[in-house]
């Protein structure tokens, strides 16, 4: 296994855009048995539509599709999924339980059997990686090296994408320094600024200066959403 860690790290490494990154993983999962794979990016916040973006060589319109499904009221199996750090083995029957059109297409596109993994990332993101083929049900001995290698494959495509991406690899620091997360902190329990202050020895101005700070850090107007979007990005 580290040999195999080693080596893959390796080849990204190589990788000088995107483009090269996604056909480099794509040979990569080619030699554990598959032919499509899709990495997924959705952001904590915004709560309504967050973020969502997504890489890997999935058909088109089923990515396309499988976005508008995802929106749709019939969403509970990626909910379901989506809350889940294990390994989720499927096939175009469990989708068939839910959406069988959606599974039609599935199978239409060569997406009959896969698995799929997600992780939080640094920023409480959601990372999807997903792997799949048009024959062969993944077997019991196989999910168990799937569930590891996945997580690998997972840390080695965003950390790819990120440098690609941004030129260099992001410095992951705190959104907020130690003495704003102390604050909203208190403020998550229901404390006032002047409560606050008493607690952290500090006056009321201060504590209300660095709650200004940590609104306009998370792009908010006032303390409940601060408190929130503190909660929904694991800053707390």
């Amino acid at each position: 296994m580290y040999a195999w860690i080693s080596s893959l790290s390796q080849r990204f490494k190589t990788c000088a855009c995107e483009e090269h990154a996604t056909e480099t993983m794509q040979d990569v999962i080619g030699d554990l048995g598959f032919y499509y794979f899709s990495f997924a990016v959705r952001s904590a916040t915004p709560f309504v539509k967050p973020m969502t973006k997504i890489s890997g060589t999935y058909p088109l319109h089923w990515v396309t599709r499988y976005l508008d499904f995802h929106h749709s009221s019939k969403n509970e199996l990626i909910a379901k999924h989506s809350k889940s750090s294990s390994l989720v083995i499927w096939d175009h029957r469990l989708l068939a339980g839910v959406d069988k059109t959606l599974s039609d297409e599935a199978v239409r596109h060569g997406l009959k059997y896969g698995c799929t993994l997600t992780l939080r990332d640094f920023n409480n993101s959601l990372l999807t990686f997903s792997v799949a083929r048009p024959l062969k049900a993944i077997s019991a001995s196989e999910a168990q090296e799937l569930a590891l290698k996945l997580r690998v494959l997972i840390e080695v495509f965003s950390e790819g994408i990120d440098v690609k991406e941004t030129g260099e690899t992001s410095a992951r620091e705190p959104l907020l320094t130690e003495r704003e997360r102390q604050i909203l902190q208190w403020t998550a329990e229901g404390k006032s600024s002047a409560e606050v202050a008493i607690i952290l020895s500090i006056c009321a101005d201060t504590v209300n200066y660095h709650l200004n700070n940590v609104k306009n850090k998370l792009g908010v107007s006032n303390k409940t959403s601060a408190v929130a979007y503190g909660v929904a990005l694991g800053l707390l």
